[in-house]
């Protein structure tokens, strides 16, 4: 498993990428604001989808986590906790 793809601190909540999104709404538009924009709206949807699934199964999902950059990234628990 490649850490780098998934890194502890870039990983988001469902708060946090809706204040980001928010926050970059607001701003003026350009490209990068944009793309940023469309990758936040796909973490938010593969997001949502895990939380539904977790929920089913009769567990928690509010504290699930997605990195923006790669949502389809498996977030597992690394050797330092």
């Amino acid at each position: 498993v490649i850490e780098a793809a998934c890194s502890y601190y870039h990983l988001l909540t469902q708060e946090a990428i809706s204040r980001e999104k928010s926050a970059l709404t607001a701003a003026p538009a350009t490209a990068r604001t944009e793309k940023r924009i469309k990758q936040l709206e796909q973490s938010a949807e593969v997001l949502r989808r895990r939380q539904e699934n977790r929920e089913k199964k009769g567990k928690d999902g509010s504290q699930l986590r997605i990195n923006p950059t790669e949502p389809e990234a498996v977030v597992q628990k690394l050797k330092r906790g």
